[in-house]
């Protein structure tokens, strides 16, 4: 009987997944979601981490050179406060979405309709 159960034990475990396999099926849905779920989720993650109100000028504009969200001096102006704002949405958006956030007014209204919906 010791025998058995041995072997019941050796195929239960070999029909389970590997630590690592279910780390990896736990990494698929996030790849395998389309453009406008992981805008979604970006937008709800930004707008809870970082800014609750997202101006509508910070979309449709190429990252600005020479500027990061952590300068204390972007507070100084009205357009250097923008100007960190879109750096900052470009520092936490992956690189993959950022020709999103300069060229695609979808991204603007879905980031906006999130926004919204979390008020």
């Amino acid at each position: 009987m010791t025998a058995k159960y041995q072997q019941a034990q050796v195929e239960l475990k070999q029909k389970q997944p590997s630590q690592s396999s279910s780390s990896k099926q736990q990494q698929k849905p996030t790849k395998i979601l389309g453009d406008e779920e992981r805008i979604s989720l970006h937008a709800r993650k930004f707008s809870v981490m970082n800014e609750p109100f997202i101006s509508n000028d910070a979309f449709l504009k190429a990252r600005p050179i020479d500027v990061r969200s952590d300068n204390p001096r972007r507070w100084d102006t009205p357009e250097s406060a923008l100007r960190g704002l879109i750096a900052e949405l470009y520092e936490e958006v992956p690189r993959e979405l950022h020709s999103m956030i300069e060229k695609h007014t979808r991204f603007r209204d879905l980031v906006w309709s999130i926004t919204l919906f979390l008020l």
